[in-house]
């Protein structure tokens, strides 16, 4: 531990950590986080941090972080950790702020909702908290690393952080670890470059062991879109859906875009419908299949990606994966760029 903290800051392992909560939704409100971008009202988030502190007390600290997301996205948050504890929890502050906008709640009310809802969860932060050391145990690592697609342009920021894999195509593999899941909150550590120096990891470590870990600790799902019916991919499906698409994802129902690169995953669907494959890729939580080749249909495709990815009432922006159509060509095992 020692070692560990001498090589990475409290400050970089903190950020290497990602700890994320969902407040109880009043009936009507959206599942998604709400996008701050532009970012919120700095007046809004002060005033927010101080009611927060008040309430808990001098035993908590309170502060307004601005979280780095996906593609570049940046959320206003509330981090508050109780002190002498590793752990601190991120309040995304984006649904709460349009409930002041709109004059719904006022901030004292608002300040109320975060901390009942930070309190409730005390037991979920100890249990979080008593994980902490296998956060910094290299065999831990190994044996739980898991990979994620991201898009190589949307995340150049990201990028000169983490290591990373290169794909064939406009997407790259990176590495993060579910250290804790519950019905609240999910935390997820993402592999840096300063955390995987100071555990002597390696690219190709990273690279051999997630691509053994994904398929079974995410196991890959797929279902026919019309149908919502889970089907597990070494089922038989029983008959085509009228759509003619297919919706591949995870078990987890996250990041699970990523199983269009599981290891002989692409392959075994294309054979099962005896067809090459379109990759619509629709966010990084899931991918469409649909049989191939259909030319005249590419163009609209791609046009439908664009106009759904360009839309936030649709797709929030740090949910987006791809502009571009993709193409599996079952006789040479590869994906492309259409």
């Amino acid at each position: 531990m020692d070692e560990f903290m001498e090589t990475m800051t409290v400050e970089e392992f903190m950020t290497a950590v990602e700890y994320e909560r969902s407040l109880i939704r009043k009936p009507g409100e959206p599942d998604s986080i709400v996008e701050a971008e532009p970012l919120l009202d700095k007046r809004f988030c002060e005033d927010m941090a101080q009611t927060v502190q008040h309430l808990l007390g001098h035993q908590y600290e309170v502060e307004h972080v601005i979280c780095p997301k996906n593609n570049g996205v940046k959320l206003d948050g509330l981090l508050i950790k109780k002190k002498g504890t590793c752990v601190a929890s991120t309040f995304y502050l984006g649904h709460l702020y349009n409930d002041f906008k709109h004059g719904q709640s006022t901030i004292t009310e608002l300040s109320y909702r975060m901390v009942n809802a930070y309190l409730q969860d005390e037991e979920e932060n100890k249990r979080f908290a008593g994980s902490c050391a296998n956060w910094l145990d290299r065999t831990y690592i190994l044996n739980h690393v898991v990979y994620r697609i991201v898009n190589r342009a949307f995340n150049e920021e990201l990028l000169k952080t983490v290591p990373y894999s290169p794909l064939d195509n406009d997407l790259v593999k990176i590495f993060y670890i579910n250290a804790l899941q519950s019905d609240t909150f999910t935390g997820i550590m993402t592999i840096t470059d300063s955390l995987m120096d100071a555990l002597g990891l390696t690219l190709a470590e990273l690279e051999e062991y997630s691509e053994e870990n994904t398929p079974t600790l995410l196991k890959p799902k797929f279902r026919a879109m019309d149908s919502f019916l889970s089907i597990l991919c070494d089922e038989y499906v029983a008959s085509e859906p009228k759509s003619g698409l297919w919706v591949l994802t995870n078990e987890k129902n996250m990041y699970g875009a990523s199983a269009i690169f599981y290891d002989g995953l692409m392959e075994s669907i294309s054979e099962l419908l005896d067809s090459d494959l379109y990759i619509i890729p629709s966010s990084i939580h899931e991918a469409i299949i649909s049989k191939a080749p259909l030319p005249m249909f590419e163009d609209y495709m791609r046009g439908q990606i664009r106009s759904i990815n360009s839309d936030a009432n649709v797709l929030s922006r740090e949910e987006v994966l791809s502009n571009n159509l993709y193409y599996y060509k079952r006789h040479s095992n590869q994906i492309s760029v259409v």
